[in-house]
């Protein structure tokens, strides 16, 4: 059999050995099969001869999952078949994007929820990450939505699994030919994305999802679709921060509202929007922030009538945030510029570090992603407050404050600010896993992050993922150095 893996110099010039994490690794050939029997064959010829493959979308991770290191590099981004919607499912190869999901299923009156910030994403990474965004505080990740997968097994096999198809007896199983006991894993109880998903009497498709390829290779997706619903929101300025929590918790907690989204910005992200609005183009359409706001929120409603809005505008009218102080949008087109708005922070940040980068190359950006239980956020936001005050470092806070989900941004100036600010990093996320919360709640663990995951699971609990792992890849071919 021809090798099916490219030469680096004959991968028509990309660049397949960072993604948007900016970690480089180096690769010894590449595949890009055109059919999953193709990414099938791949596999199959590198587990023959014992070769590594790391498992390629969109490369827009920003934990390095995708990064080979001296590996073969099995990149899906051309599995590009999609289906039409039907019964509420889509069936689509891992190779589409989410715009192209969406742009299919628009007109139809139908919905896919997960929603992370880069729609360039595809959708066999997303599966593989259990991505989310900012609806999934009413909606779930990507594992709430998914109805089956077709796989790659680690010996070259092509595989289908179908949820409610293959459960876990307690935690004993049988699977593809693979009998095995699941480790006793603690449930983590908050939103994560850090470890394997480890459940006694689980569907066995909830195990591949999130498992960031390392136990197959995802070529192929079964979505499950809502109906579009009719979706409404506000970005609402306040003049403190304990204003800010106390509306979260009026919001998650009111059985009247059908609240999708809480998202939160705190004063350095504004005076960040304020900055860039007067002194770049491209963000002179973004809402003007009013003086005196000290943080904003966005709540986006998917509302079932009228009287939710009449909900929300009470609760306003409560908080004294007066209508100047507001940016509502009740129809589709209205609500552009609060998407704009919200979008914005991060695209701000991302600019602000891309610039110090090329004075200082040692700089890239330092971005939490860590996710508390409810009763622990005003404290987590305080010692982020404080520790960031006492350092001196520059920052903006912003995220999804609804799931206790919020990402601190640390903008250094320097190598030597860029060490501080992951001091601070390693020192939250230890005591992040000490209140149960998780040190990964929507990107994943990668390569990046491998030395937090030892923060929330205990030794014996990791060695019983290396032993899941070992059962579905005896070789470990796939995508080593993920998570594990």
């Amino acid at each position: 059999m021809n090798s099916p893996f490219l030469s680096p110099a004959g991968a028509a010039g990309g660049d397949y050995v960072s993604d948007e994490s900016k970690l480089r690794g180096s690769v010894r050939g590449i595949c890009f099969p055109g059919t999953a029997s193709e990414a099938a064959l791949a596999v199959k010829y590198a587990a023959r001869r014992g070769l590594p493959v790391t498992i390629q979308g969109g490369l827009t991770g920003i934990t390095g999952g995708a990064v080979p290191e001296d590996t073969y590099a099995l990149n899906l981004s051309r599995l590009t078949a999609l289906g039409d919607p039907g019964g509420l499912r889509i069936t689509a190869g891992a190779g589409v994007s989410l715009d192209a999901l969406r742009s299919r299923i628009s007109g139809t009156g139908l919905y896919f929820p997960p929603d992370p910030t880069e729609s360039s994403a595809l959708l066999g990474g997303m599966a593989a990450t259990n991505a989310s965004g900012s609806v999934s505080f009413g909606y779930g990740p990507v594992r709430s939505w998914t109805e089956g997968l077709e796989l790659v097994t680690a010996d070259g096999e092509l595989r289908t699994l179908r949820r409610g198809e293959i459960f876990a007896s307690g935690y004993d199983f049988e699977l593809f030919g693979i009998r095995g006991t699941l480790p006793r894993v603690h449930p983590v109880e908050v939103k994560s994305a850090a470890g394997l998903y480890i459940r006694p009497d689980m569907d066995m498709l909830d195990l591949f999802i999130g498992c960031e390829g390392i136990l197959a290779v995802i070529t192929g997706v079964t979505l499950r679709l809502t109906e579009q619903p009719q979706v409404c929101g506000a970005v609402m300025f306040l003049d403190s921060e304990e204003k800010a929590l106390a509306l979260t918790e009026r919001l998650r907690q009111s059985s009247a509202l059908h609240t999708a989204a809480i998202e939160y910005f705190d004063g350095g992200a504004l005076r960040l929007l304020t900055h860039m609005r007067e002194s770049r183009g491209a963000f002179e359409h973004i809402r003007r922030v009013p003086e005196g706001a000290e943080c904003a929120l966005y709540a986006e409603l998917h509302v079932r009538d009228d009287s939710e809005l009449e909900c929300l505008l009470e609760l306003t009218e409560e908080f004294g945030i007066a209508e100047d102080r507001m940016l509502c949008g009740f129809d589709p087109e209205a609500l552009l510029p609060l998407k704009a708005f919200r979008h914005a922070v991060p695209e701000a940040v991302n600019m602000l570090i891309a610039e110090k980068k090329r004075r200082d190359p040692s700089i890239t950006k330092l971005g939490t992603d860590m996710s508390v239980p409810d009763r622990y956020l005003a404290d987590t936001m305080a010692m982020y407050r404080s520790d960031l005050e006492t350092s001196g470092l520059r920052y903006v806070i912003f995220g999804h404050i609804g799931d206790n989900h919020l990402h601190v941004n640390i903008i250094p100036d320097s190598a030597e600010e860029y060490a501080r600010g992951k001091e601070l990093y390693k020192k939250w996320a230890a005591r992040v896993a000490s209140l149960g919360g998780s040190v990964s709640a929507e990107h994943g663990i990668g390569k990046l992050k491998k030395d937090f995951l030892p923060l929330m699971y205990s030794p014996e609990e990791l060695e019983g993922m290396r032993y899941l792992k070992g059962l579905f890849d005896p070789s470990n071919i796939l995508n080593r150095g993920n998570m594990l």
